[in-house]
């Protein structure tokens, strides 16, 4: 399980991948972050978050999160 870490994550697939890769067999991995708004705010708003936590990267779409699944 993970909780509102996704979004600092310089190389996602890599971390997806890894956490997948440790599962035991039959695991399920649970992922729980901010989903991006509509592209024309998505940069806006990942600069926003930058200014209250540097460490953000960016906030990814459920497409997004679909996409790694």
């Amino acid at each position: 399980m993970t909780r509102l870490a996704f979004h600092h994550f310089i190389r996602i697939e890599r971390s997806f991948s890894e956490m997948g890769r440790v599962l035991k067999p039959g695991g399920k991995l649970v992922i729980i972050d901010m989903e991006a708004t509509a592209e024309g705010l998505r940069e806006i708003e990942d600069r926003i978050e930058i200014m209250g936590d540097p460490s953000h990267v960016k906030n990814l779409s459920k497409q997004e999160f679909v996409q790694l699944f």
